[in-house]
C-alpha cells in the first residue's frame, strides 16, 4: 500500500495536481482518494486504472513495478490494463504488490471486475497451457460448460470446466484426459467459484 501511495504522490507532483484535481479527473470521491494517498487503503483494480489514466502514468508503474512511468498508447482503442496475478487465494484475487507479475490489455466490453491470472500446470492442455494468461471476470456463479477459476478448500485456485448434472452432481473437468475430473455429489460442492474465464492468451 505504501509503495502505491508514494507513487500516486510522486505522479501528482510531476503533473502539478493536488488531490482535488485528481479526484475530479479520475472520478473518485475525495475521501477515498485521501485514503489511497495516505496509504491507509490500497485502491482496487478499477481505481488504479482511473488514477493512472488521470495522471497519465502506467498502471504497472503505479503498482510499484519497475516499468517506465509514462502511460504508453494502448494497442487496442479504448482498452485498459489489468494486473496479472501469480496466485489467487481466500476466494478473491490478491492485489498485493508481490503477487502482481505483469499487466494485460483488455477490451472495455469485459467490464471492471476483471483480473488476469497465470495458469500453472497442464490439466487444461491443449486449450490452456502452463504459463498461459487467462482473463477472468470476478463472480461467484457460473453456467454449465463455462471455464472457471475455483478454490477447493485451502488449496491454490484451479482452472477447470464447470459441469452440472441433472441429479445435482457437480464436476470440475480438465481438458487434458490424463487428469481426472473433481466430482462433488449433490449438495456437497465444497469449492468456491472465484471467476469465469473470458479469454486465454498463450505466452511463448
Amino acid at each position: 500500500m505504501e509503495a502505491i501511495a508514494n507513487r500516486i504522490k510522486a505522479a501528482m507532483q510531476m503533473r502539478e495536481m493536488n488531490q482535488a484535481d485528481l479526484s475530479k479527473a479520475a472520478g473518485i470521491d475525495k475521501g477515498s482518494l485521501s485514503r489511497y494517498v495516505s496509504g491507509k487503503f490500497a485502491p482496487k483494480q478499477s481505481a488504479i486504472v482511473k488514477i493512472a489514466n488521470a495522471l497519465h502514468v502506467s498502471p504497472a508503474w503505479l503498482l510499484g513495478m519497475d516499468v517506465p512511468v509514462n502511460l504508453m498508447m494502448s494497442p487496442v482503442d479504448d482498452s485498459y490494463t489489468v494486473p496479472v496475478l501469480g496466485t489467487v487465494a481466500a476466494g478473491r484475487p490478491m492485489y498485493a504488490e508481490e503477487n502482481i507479475i505483469g499487466m494485460e490489455h483488455v477490451a472495455p466490453t469485459f467490464g471492471d471486475k476483471v483480473f488476469a491470472l497465470q495458469i500453472h500446470g497442464g490439466s487444461m492442455e491443449p486449450k490452456i497451457s502452463d504459463g498461459d494468461i487467462v482473463i477472468v471476470r470476478q463472480q461467484e456463479t457460473a453456467e454449465c460448460g463455462q471455464v472457471v477459476i475455483a478454490l477447493i478448500g485451502d488449496e491454490e485456485a484451479t482452472c477447470k470446466k464447470f459441469v452440472t448434472y441433472e441429479d445435482g452432481t457437480i464436476a470440475l473437468v480438465p481438458f487434458n484426459p490424463a487428469y481426472s475430473p473433481i466430482v462433488f455429489p449433490a449438495g456437497k460442492a465444497s469449492f468456491k467459484i472465484i471467476g469465469v474465464v473470458l479469454e486465454a492468451r498463450s505466452k511463448f
